[in-house]
């Protein structure tokens, strides 16, 4: 999708792809089914984070790229219970303070380890509490 930079039709993405022009639409839906009620499907309460991680990762991308400031900026953002890490290169020590604040303020942060690089310096691998730049 054009937020996330994924190609949607990429079955790579996906734990189950069918093709219909092979199997009759009826037979899928019932393979489907099955599937969602077979044990490697259930929910467990790591499949729960695992998820939770995903969209705070996504909601913190969502908001650099809402961000007056870090709208162009191109990290990695991972999340992992409440912490999130933000690594690769920016332009400026301006550009990382922005994006670490803009991180940190967004709902369920916690934590902000920032490990961004700048164009003319290394990473910066100090954890900021939510809110704070330093």
């Amino acid at each position: 999708s054009e937020h996330f930079d994924v190609d949607w039709g990429d079955p790579a993405l996906y734990d189950l792809t069918l093709n219909t022009e092979r199997i009759p639409v009826a037979s899928g839906v019932d393979m489907v089914v099955a599937l969602s009620r077979s044990a490697a499907f259930a929910e467990t309460p790591a499949s729960r984070q695992h998820l939770l991680d995903l969209a705070l990762a996504a909601h913190v991308r969502a908001a650099l790229r809402a961000g007056a400031d870090t709208s162009h900026v191109d990290i990695t953002v991972e999340a992992s219970k409440g912490v999130v890490t933000l690594s690769g290169i920016v332009t400026s020590p301006q550009e990382r303070e922005f994006s670490v604040e803009v991180a940190s303020s967004v709902a369920g942060v916690t934590k902000v380890d920032n490990q961004l690089g700048t164009m003319t310096g290394r990473p910066a691998a100090r954890i900021f509490p939510s809110g704070s730049v330093r």
